[in-house]
């Protein structure tokens, strides 16, 4: 369980893996935060510098998927994308799949085994990965966060990898 709590020491959560990880299908099922103010996140890191936001998910129903460039030293500028997903259902309301495909080629991304979304990434993104699973209490993340938010959380059931 990742818990979130505003008005500790800190006010998110964040669980790295200790092995990386190359091309393959990375799957988590989450249930989200029932809080507006919580990004609930599933995502990867890369030795070359990638962030891979395979699902910030933000009650009631929004997924953010991107991909983002963090230069190593101010002489290269950020670069990324990023798009949105809103559903019908309330994602807090029972576990959902968040994956992603990694290729060499490309990233397709993934909801309740649904692509809904792929990028061309033409071996741009290569670097091992490491998988993260973290929450972050913020304005910026579907609404005012709560006054006690410390009983609203993140529930991670499962974490698949796959090698291709």
């Amino acid at each position: 369980m990742i818990r979130a709590m505003r008005g500790w020491n800190w006010n998110c959560a964040d669980g790295a893996s200790k092995s990386t990880y190359g091309d393959g299908f990375f799957e988590a099922r989450i249930k989200i935060a029932d809080i507006k103010g919580l990004n609930n996140a599933v995502w990867l890191t890369t030795a070359d510098n990638f962030e891979i936001d395979i699902a910030e998910a933000r009650y009631p129903s929004y997924v953010h998927l991107s991909l983002q460039y963090w230069p190593p030293a101010n002489a290269d500028q950020h670069a990324g994308m990023g798009w949105g997903a809103t559903f019908k259902e309330k994602l807090a309301a029972g576990f959902h799949d968040v994956g992603l495909l990694r290729t060499p080629a490309d990233l397709v991304y993934e909801i309740d085994g649904a692509p809904i979304a792929a990028v061309p990434t033409h071996g741009a993104v290569n670097g091992a990965a490491t998988i993260r699973l973290s929450t972050a209490l913020g304005d910026w993340a579907g609404g005012t966060v709560p006054d006690h938010p410390e009983t609203h959380d993140m529930l991670v059931q499962s974490l698949h990898v796959f090698a291709p």
